[in-house]
């Protein structure tokens, strides 16, 4: 599933500019994911980490140095064929008539087109989706008879469906019990180990200081990067700044995060 080589980053974004309303929400971002990291976004509410997602799905104006997956372009067609994406889940429709199999199955619209059937092997790829995000005895069942565990687990199959080289989650752990982030966690870092590229927007900040690769602090730009422990030995100016906090804040002790002095 990923054959590409290495030599080009999984996912490259290059200075990034988004603008909306007249609000500035992203200032010439730039990051990247290598195949096989299981990357986070983190930053406080209204940081545009959604949007920085969203402008690389192609679905808000932006302006860029260039965005590519594997160093091809990423066009329309790149993102529908080889990005999986989970979206925040009030965003899905969940009273829409269909069952979580014709769900998952909807993940291959990009592929397929509309009204097309699926292929065998296409069937094989909503079978093992189902598999993976433990849903299969779900199959049969009607969205709306969800929990909100199940509905986020059904999302992830949706985007596994497509067997993705790029994994993208905007907040799947928001209101899921722990052993349901625990299960999902576990997904993704078993993703990321057969080549996934994986980048999550959380804010779930202990998890993502435990389980990701490399972290991108994000507040309208990138305050800062780098991998859990580096990000550890920033200082805390740099966190009091990305989530305009005081240094008093809770947050800072309860991340185990040290000023430069190495003092907590």
């Amino acid at each position: 599933m990923h054959n590409d080589s290495h030599a080009h980053h999984a996912l490259d974004v290059r200075c990034l500019n988004v603008t909306l309303g007249g609000r500035h929400i992203l200032d010439d971002v730039s990051l990247h994911v290598h195949a096989g990291e299981f990357v986070a976004l983190i930053g406080p509410n209204g940081a545009g980490k959604t949007t920085l997602i969203r402008s690389i799905l192609g679905l808000i104006p932006h302006s860029t140095a260039g965005m590519s997956a594997y160093g091809v372009p990423l066009d329309a067609r790149t993102v529908r064929t080889r990005v999986g994406y989970v979206p925040q889940r009030h965003e899905f429709a969940w009273d829409f008539p269909i069952t979580v199999r014709e769900t998952v199955v909807s993940g291959l619209t990009g592929i397929l087109g509309f009204g097309r059937r699926a292929k065998l092997e296409h069937q094989k790829a909503v079978e093992e989706a189902m598999r993976r995000a433990d849903v299969t005895h779900l199959a049969s069942r009607p969205l709306g008879e969800l929990s909100g565990g199940q509905k986020q687990r059904v999302l992830v199959a949706r985007a596994l469906v497509l067997r993705p080289d790029i994994l993208l989650l905007d907040e799947p752990f928001t209101g899921l019990d722990m052993p349901t982030q625990e299960l999902l966690n576990d997904l993704f870092r078993g993703l990321a180990r057969e080549g996934c590229a994986v980048l999550m927007t959380t804010h779930d900040l202990i998890s993502a200081l435990d389980q990701c690769d490399r972290l991108y602090l994000i507040r309208e730009r990138v305050r800062a990067a780098g991998t859990p422990d580096e990000l550890r030995e920033v200082g805390v100016d740099v966190w009091m700044d990305t989530f305009q906090i005081r240094e008093t804040n809770p947050l800072l002790g309860a991340l185990g995060l040290r000023g430069k002095d190495g003092k907590e």
